[in-house]
């Protein structure tokens, strides 16, 4: 069972990490709102970057010299809400996906992940490092949000492939490929692949439709379908990591 518990993250680059966060974006505050009227019986913790250097000395203090070793806010924001959950149990969610349903009947799962696209062959193999043809299906399951029960396995195995994966790229030129392969979702869909077996009986991945509710994403690679969190909400994909948060 996932605790009815919602987590987000509002982090600012390191340089801020003494100062007060600034207030949400007017788009962030709309989206948060739709999660929290649909939501008043869960329990609610935003994160900042205080509290989660805070959370990591409490409670995996090991941990901290990886928090601080990321280069980028993004890899750290991918990390950190991958130990939440495994710590607390509950539901992650960007702070960019505008909710239509509450999600509560998904509590009785011990873990969900939304399907984000299928990746073409070439951006496969660029991103992922191996031959497309290894591989049957190229379907991704998103990072942007998920659900998982307290100590779930699946969410250790994804920490314990983050350390590994930081040895394999210069932290110091780290392009935004190698931000999706140490953290992102390209890492997520790595360790799923070695666990079909025992993941067809657990992770219940959730479909878009494919007419959405507004609002709708502002790029959709062709598949509104795409980039949602099934029935429940629309990412709105407004992040701008790529530029180098």
């Amino acid at each position: 069972m996932i605790p009815q518990r919602l987590i987000q993250l509002w982090l600012t680059p390191e340089s801020s990490v003494a100062t007060k966060n600034p207030p949400l974006k007017m788009l962030h505050r709309k989206c948060q709102r739709s999660l929290l009227q649909r939501h008043p019986d869960f329990e609610y913790r935003l994160f900042s970057n205080e509290d989660c250097v805070q959370f990591i000395k409490e409670r995996r203090p090991g941990f901290l010299p990886l928090w601080h070793y990321y280069p980028r806010p993004v890899q750290r924001a991918d990390f950190f809400r991958v130990l939440a959950l495994y710590e607390l149990g509950g539901f992650y969610f960007d702070l960019d996906i505008f909710f239509h349903e509450p999600i509560h009947e998904l509590a009785r799962h011990s873990l969900v992940f939304p399907a984000e696209w299928v990746m073409p062959a070439d951006i496969y193999e660029r991103r992922h490092r191996e031959p497309a043809w290894k591989r049957k299906d190229l379907h991704q399951v998103g990072n942007y949000a998920f659900g998982a029960a307290p100590k779930h396995w699946f969410l250790r195995e994804l920490l314990e492939e983050m350390v590994r994966r930081t040895n394999e790229v210069d932290m110091q030129n780290l392009s935004d490929d190698d931000v999706l392969y140490t953290t992102g979702p390209d890492m997520v869909n790595a360790v799923a692949r070695r666990f079909p077996h025992e993941l067809a009986s657990e992770m219940v991945v959730l479909r878009g439709e494919k007419k959405p509710r507004q609002p709708v994403p502002p790029k959709s690679w062709g598949k509104d379908e795409w980039f949602q969190f099934g029935k429940y909400g629309n990412h709105l994909m407004s992040s701008v990591w790529r530029k180098g948060n």
